[in-house]
């Protein structure tokens, strides 16, 4: 007889008695199946539920006043059957154990024993909100742009839709803009198995093709799709969607969302964020976009009188190498850019070699070394081997880095016959 599923019976049904009917232990991992269960196990995308299952080694104990408990971890279905990962950790549900758990032990569980099941309801409904909410934004979607949501992916933490096609932001906020006026107007969500014969005259969406017994789950005017998972019974128990992001992908999109719950902690997180922005720039809430532009273009301004300085600099450091045989230069915090810079600037008055670096002892030096007309590709590996270096480059100018100190570096370019 297969696991009686209270899950599809009533998916707010978070407690419920049954009987151990098999275990089994694979990979160090202890499954238990019951006769029936109110846990949905993983799939169509959807993690599964977590809780606990508790009993009572005294007959006479009733429900609240149970003795023993192990916590449900992961819950999977094969060849019908649902089994129940088991742990002897405290339930993550929030469930008082006292001592309980310290005599927990797979030990006690035994087959033919009546349990009494928990779920943990806030893991079930945030689950069920982003479900849900997923098929009003995918079926909205493939209305209006007739794309289609080839992949899906629930988790924790995040949850992405992958499109066939292309979409621009604007687009995919009107279409949050719709899927928002669907959950406020509490909609029902429509559970149904459509006989065969009804259901090769209906339009819904799939993955793939199906036969026999399909699962379809529908919202008026949103979305009709075949789907095992589960949901909230009207759409204002989503409360509000939030699409966050986009990418490409292949050769269409994949889209960042959240509902519910997850919803209200990201607006919750964007205020803060927004909040501090707001404080920190002297401006209003609504007006932290502009003050940032504006920082920004002040900013630039900025940078571009501060490299007219550093240039002006560069040019009175070269006129105190003219015409000298070369250079052996320490500069601090230059990029590799003002590097080669003035590496170049260098080579145009001096006959011989020039040797740039900036950093720290400890941290190590960033180089250009340069000769007008010459080949400094042998020097510079000679340079990596001696000081622990690595780069390259062409003939006249190479660049890379060494992990050795200031005393070090100019004590081998000068014992090689480069001096200033």
């Amino acid at each position: 007889m297969k696991t009686e599923r209270l899950f599809y019976e009533d998916v707010y049904c978070t407690t419920f008695e049954a009987v151990i009917r098999e275990i089994k232990t694979e990979k160090d991992e202890v499954w238990v199946r019951l006769d029936r269960t109110a846990f949905y196990p993983e799939g169509g995308g959807q993690p599964s539920d977590m809780g606990d299952l508790r009993w009572a080694n005294s007959p006479e104990l009733d429900e609240t006043k149970w003795e023993c408990c192990v916590s449900v971890t992961d819950v999977r279905e094969k060849d019908g059957e649902i089994w129940h990962r088991v742990d002897n950790e405290k339930p993550p549900t929030g469930g008082v154990c006292a001592d309980a758990c310290a005599m927990n032990g797979y030990e006690d569980l035994t087959v033919g024993v009546s349990i009494w099941g928990r779920v943990n309801w806030q893991r079930r409904l945030d689950l069920m909100q982003q479900h849900s909410g997923e098929h009003i934004v995918s079926g909205l979607i493939h209305e209006l742009y007739g794309y289609d949501n080839v992949g899906f992916h629930l988790s924790l933490d995040t949850m992405t839709l992958d499109l066939n096609g292309e979409l621009t932001w604007e687009q995919l906020m009107y279409i949050e803009a719709r899927a928002n006026g669907i959950v406020w107007e509490n909609r029902p969500v429509e559970i149904t198995f459509p006989p065969e014969s009804e259901l090769k005259e209906l339009t819904y969406r799939s993955k793939k093709e199906l036969s026999g017994q399909v699962r379809i789950v529908s919202i008026p005017g949103a979305d009709t799709c075949a789907c095992c998972g589960t949901h909230v019974t009207r759409t204002g128990e989503i409360g509000l969607i939030k699409i966050t992001d986009m990418q490409k992908w292949k050769n269409g999109v994949r889209v960042w969302m959240c509902c519910g719950v997850r919803a209200e902690r990201y607006c919750r997180m964007l205020q803060e964020q927004n909040r501090r922005i707001s404080v920190a720039l002297s401006a209003k809430p609504e007006e932290t976009a502009a003050a940032v532009d504006r920082v920004i273009g002040e900013l630039a301004q900025l940078k571009q009188e501060l490299t007219g300085w550093k240039y002006r600099y560069y040019d009175q450091v070269v006129k105190a190498y003219e015409g000298k045989p070369g250079a052996v230069l320490f500069e601090t915090d230059l990029t590799m850019e003002d590097l080669r810079h003035l590496t170049d600037k260098l080579m145009d008055v001096c006959s011989g070699e020039c040797f740039v670096l900036s950093g720290k002892d400890g941290e190590g030096y960033r180089y250009a070394v340069g000769r007008r007309g010459g080949d400094v590709r042998g020097l510079v590996k000679e340079m990596n081997t001696a000081l622990s270096g690595r780069g390259g480059g062409k003939n006249e100018m190479a660049q890379g880095s060494l992990q050795a100190i200031e005393a070090q570096i100019e004590a081998w370019i000068r014992q090689q016959g480069y001096a200033n």
